[in-house]
């Protein structure tokens, strides 16, 4: 009996797959981000603010180096359900005209 309960709880017992997100800037000499990449559970929340970037419970920031600003993550889906790759973009920031 001791047995068979096992192997109930066994084929009972729900595998829930890994996803990797990497995670990039579109140009290292604009901006960098300070996670390459994190390793969550299938359906883990994700969501963007600003320059900062939440899957499940890691912090990802993305700092713009002098001169660029950061400008999006890009399209994120709600829940993590395939590894896959999000992008920090970050531009040229915009200058001001000036009659020097």
């Amino acid at each position: 009996p001791a047995v068979q309960q096992a192997q109930r709880d066994e084929v009972n017992y729900m595998i829930v797959p890994d996803y990797t997100v990497s995670i990039t800037s579109n140009d290292t000499d604009y901006g960098t981000v300070d996670v390459a990449s994190v390793t969550v559970d299938e359906w883990t929340a994700i969501s963007a603010s600003s320059n900062k970037l939440t899957i499940g419970s890691t912090v990802i920031t993305a700092t713009a180096k002098t001169w660029y600003e950061f400008s999006s993550w890009g399209t994120l889906p709600s829940k993590v359900t395939e590894s896959l790759s999000v992008t920090a973009t970050f531009e040229a920031e915009a200058q001001a005209d000036s009659d020097s």
